[in-house]
C-alpha cells in the first residue's frame, strides 16, 4: 500500500519547534475536523492534496510528487501570517526524512504565501502551495 504523504507531513510539521511552538498539535490533513470549529479562528494548519505535481515522472522508481495547498490560520491576519512564515521555513529546511511507514524527500514552494480570510468562515488565513517528494513504498519498521 503506498504511505500517506500527507499524514507523514501533518506528522513532520507538529514535530517541528518553531510550528508547535505556535499551533501545538492542531496540524491537520484534508480538512479543519468539526470539533476545531467552535475554537476557531485560532493558529491551526491544514494539508490538503492540489492539482498537479507529476513534475518526476517515468521509470520503475516508486516515489512521486504531489502539490499540497496549505492553509495557516491564525486569530488575526498577521498570527496567520507568524504561522505560515513557520511552516514555511519548516518545509523549507526539510530533508530526506520518515514519518511512520512514509518517507519524504523534499518540499518546495511552488506558490504563495498570499494573505487572505477563508471564502467560508471569514477567518484570517495565510496560503501557499509546495511540491512534495515523497516515497510510494512503505518504509519497513
Amino acid at each position: 500500500m503506498i504511505p500517506d504523504p500527507i499524514v507523514a507531513l501533518t506528522s513532520y510539521l507538529k514535530l517541528d519547534q518553531d510550528v508547535s511552538d505556535l499551533a501545538g498539535s492542531r496540524v491537520f490533513g484534508a480538512e479543519l475536523p468539526d470539533s476545531e470549529n467552535v475554537h476557531m479562528p485560532r493558529k491551526t494548519v491544514v494539508i490538503r492534496r492540489a492539482g498537479g505535481g507529476l513534475l518526476i515522472t517515468g521509470g520503475y522508481m516508486r516515489l512521486g510528487d504531489l502539490r499540497v495547498d496549505v492553509f495557516c490560520y491564525g486569530e488575526t491576519p498577521y498570527l496567520a501570517a507568524k504561522l505560515g512564515r513557520a511552516v514555511q521555513e519548516a518545509l523549507k529546511q526539510m530533508r530526506r526524512n520518515t514519518q511512520g511507514d512514509a518517507l519524504l524527500h523534499w518540499a518546495v514552494m511552488s506558490g504563495g504565501p498570499i494573505s487572505l480570510r477563508d471564502p467560508d468562515a471569514e477567518w484570517p488565513l495565510d496560503f501557499s502551495s509546495w511540491q512534495v517528494l515523497a516515497s510510494e513504498q512503505e518504509v519497513p519498521a
